[in-house]
């Protein structure tokens, strides 16, 4: 049981490692463990991980505490897993309701539901425990299953126009976000992607050495959903083939290959074009996934020019830094403030394949001094803007200020 006063992050991801999600909510608790906050996890994790138990229903991972679904029952309710409950939060409010509310500094919320938000809307009424919307993306209609689209697209509509809006504080991890709550008077903060650099998985390493005539490394990390134009990278891969620029190898991490042939629409003269040069090397844990992006000399993030890329930031780019990996991106979006061409990557203008094609010949031809110097500069360039340390005291200031005002509005 965490010792008061705590600080609960709940919402829709699978600590410790179950997604991106996991990630974003990890980097926020550990800038706030920094400044000597204690953080207590409550997403969609089913069951606590192997070896990670401390009793009682509490798990530990790398010093954060989480409660995983299972523990739902605890507070006398089994947990379901039915898309109902889930939409409406029961079994994050059956873990909420184990820790004493007058403990509670805040609770941050990373995407929730609407009707997650309501209850929460409640729980403060009742207990007058301060909300903090984390907000990190704004999809689009076409990314979810037609069946359900109508559903979703009213539950973002009501999170992101209305129900953020009544929170005390908001976190959000891009200056397009930032923008469109600027006038809604709430404290706001802008907190990108965060890396804890005391972690050994983020131990500085000396730049890969290319020897002459190597090829060049690129690796894709992600997976083939709607919001990475992957399709169009292997396409312009296919063309530089065709135009003789063959010294290059892609590894693309997350899809499988039946994934990969999918995403292309079985366009099986592309693949073949491309098999000498391409590995899919499928589904991987983070840490294998850090050590593919380490081994390559470029990551590919290339989006197209919508509300959801402008609304996001792509963990895998803060990532890629940390690596000391520069990127190959379309000026969309956080990316246009942060890969600089021919310092932390290359641009390509525009996610046309013209473009991309541009973009990755460049990279194919590029010389191994260009690339080390790159490395050097994206692994600094990291350490200066995505360090959890550098913004715990903002984080920090914002619970302090919504704590010392526990005469929340409603």
């Amino acid at each position: 049981m965490p010792a008061p006063p705590t600080i609960a992050i709940v919402g829709r991801f699978e600590f410790p490692e179950g997604n991106a999600g996991a990630h974003r909510v990890a980097g926020l608790a550990r800038a706030l463990q920094l400044a000597g906050e204690t953080v207590v996890m409550i997403g969609c994790e089913r069951d606590g991980h192997e070896g990670e138990s401390i009793g009682s229903g509490w798990f530990e991972h790398e010093g954060i505490l989480y409660l995983p679904v299972s523990s739902a029952s605890l507070g006398g309710q089994p947990p379901s897993h039915s898309t109902i409950e889930t939409f409406l939060g029961s079994s994050v409010l059956a873990r909420l309701s184990l820790l004493d509310p007058s403990t509670l500094r805040a609770v941050i919320v990373y995407n929730g539901f609407a009707g997650l938000w309501c209850r929460l809307l409640a729980f403060r009424r009742r207990f007058g425990v301060p909300l903090i919307a984390d907000v990190t993306e704004w999809y689009d209609s076409s990314h979810y299953r037609w069946r359900s689209r109508p559903a979703y697209w009213v539950d973002s509509l009501l999170r992101m126009r209305f129900l953020h809006r009544r929170a005390d504080a908001m976190i959000v991890i891009s200056r397009w976000l930032a923008e469109h709550y600027s006038a809604c008077g709430t404290p706001l903060a802008i907190v990108p992607p965060l890396i804890d650099f005391a972690e050994p998985k983020w131990a500085s390493r000396p730049p890969k050495a290319r020897r002459f005539g190597d090829p060049i490394e690129l690796v894709f990390v992600g997976t083939c959903g709607k919001k990475e134009l992957l399709p169009t990278a292997l396409r312009a891969l296919a063309r530089c083939v065709a135009d003789g620029l063959t010294s290059w190898r892609l590894r693309v991490v997350g899809p499988s290959p039946e994934e990969v042939r999918e995403c292309v629409g079985r366009d099986d003269a592309t693949l073949h074009c491309i098999t000498d040069n391409l590995q899919v090397v499928g589904r991987v844990d983070h840490r294998s996934a850090l050590d593919y992006l380490r081994a390559a000399d470029f990551s590919l993030v290339i989006r197209e020019d919508r509300r959801f890329a402008k609304a996001g930031f792509p963990s895998k780019l803060a990532e890629s830094f940390a690596a000391g990996t520069p990127v190959i991106a379309t000026p969309i979006g956080e990316a246009r403030h942060h890969v600089v061409d021919g310092r932390t990557g290359l641009v390509s203008a525009d996610p046309s394949p013209d473009a991309v094609r541009a973009a990755l010949a460049r990279a194919i031809t590029s010389a191994s001094e260009s690339v080390c110097a790159m490395r050097c500069e994206c692994e600094a360039y990291a350490r200066r803007e995505f360090d959890a340390r550098h913004y715990s005291a903002a984080l920090t200031g914002m619970v302090e200020a919504v704590a010392r005002g526990r005469d929340v509005r409603r």
